[in-house]
């Protein structure tokens, strides 16, 4: 608790003591850890949740390094055990559950309903067909999927926790 609170410290201009509180309860879904990988690291030193959960089926390519902060060193260890390593160096009490073999047909319901679900999906991933399988998950768990969409920046967010209709 200590530990939080002191790394924590310098958020308090940021949002309240409630909406710490409040964040701490909920769990983020990131897919695809080449572009996620920066945000899963961002979300971790923001602590702007109590548990990540992370899926990428790959490992570390060189051609991949462009996309990714790390060395030459990781070549070919899973994109999931970087991040999770990196994140676990920032804050060892942030709970990290990783999928490395991705999200694939027999993993969608955990990795989306297990242990209370996730609240928020981050989908950064190259695959067409997981896009659209876990925008249909996202769908019927009601809650919103947030894609990076170019390398400018701009941002897609589908509110499917408002809209429960919305087309994919």
């Amino acid at each position: 608790k200590e530990f939080i609170e002191v790394r924590t410290n310098r958020n308090q201009l940021k949002i309240t003591k409630q909406e710490h509180h409040q964040l701490a309860q909920k769990t983020i879904g990131i897919i695809g850890l080449s572009v996620g990988q920066s945000i899963a690291l961002t979300i971790a030193m923001e602590r702007i949740c109590g548990r990540l959960r992370l899926a990428d089926f790959d490992s570390l390519d060189l051609s991949n390094m462009n996309r990714l902060r790390t060395g030459v060193f990781n070549i070919s260890v899973p994109k999931v055990v970087i991040a999770a390593r990196e994140i676990a160096e920032i804050d060892p009490f942030l709970d990290v559950d990783i999928y490395p073999e991705g999200v694939i047909d027999s993993n969608f319901d955990l990795f989306f309903n297990s242990d209370g679900g996730i609240d928020v999906l981050v989908e950064v991933c190259d695959s067409f067909d997981v896009k659209i399988k876990s925008r249909l998950a996202a769908r019927k768990a009601k809650i919103p999927v947030v894609m990076d969409t170019n390398d400018r920046g701009m941002l897609d967010v589908e509110r499917f926790d408002l809209e429960p209709t919305r087309p994919i």
